[in-house]
């Protein structure tokens, strides 16, 4: 057996948990970009609005109006 500190077990679980932090860090800006100050949004109401931008958006360039950014 190897030592505690060198086990590459332990190198592997370090991984999944800093690509596990960089998704969650990933999803917290989100909200922070949709919601409004002061507002608890979940990311599934975050996503639903996101497909609301886009219908809009594209109905917007089907009638030739230019969609605004």
């Amino acid at each position: 057996m190897e030592e505690i500190d060198g086990s590459p077990v332990q190198h592997i679980a370090k991984k999944v948990r800093v690509e596990e932090a960089v998704e969650v860090k990933n999803k917290v800006e989100l909200k922070k970009v949709e919601a409004k100050p002061g507002a608890e949004e979940t990311l599934v109401e975050v996503k639903r609005k996101e497909k609301k931008k886009k219908k809009k958006q594209e109905g917007k360039e089907e009638d030739g109006r230019r969609p605004q950014l």
